[in-house]
């Protein structure tokens, strides 16, 4: 048995972005001008698929207007 997970730390001062994805889907970023882009790198494997993983921390910024979407594989896999 597994899961999938997405944590994420946000500084609303500075649009610092911290998160770790353990294989979850990646999460999406929308611009204000209506461009997006996905968060492709992974952090580590699923949740529970083996002893003793390591999930590395990844960072982005944010700017005014950008909106973070987070999703189940339920989305997509519909």
């Amino acid at each position: 048995m597994f899961a999938t997970a997405v944590a994420v730390l946000y500084e609303i001062s500075t649009g610092k972005m911290i998160y770790v994805n353990a294989g979850h889907t990646s999460p999406l970023i929308v611009h204000a001008d209506g461009s997006f882009e996905y968060l492709k790198k992974r952090s580590g494997a699923m949740l529970g698929a083996m002893e003793d993983n390591f999930y590395k921390e990844l960072e982005t910024k944010l700017i005014k207007g950008d909106l973070l979407v987070l999703y189940s594989d339920g989305v997509t896999e519909a």
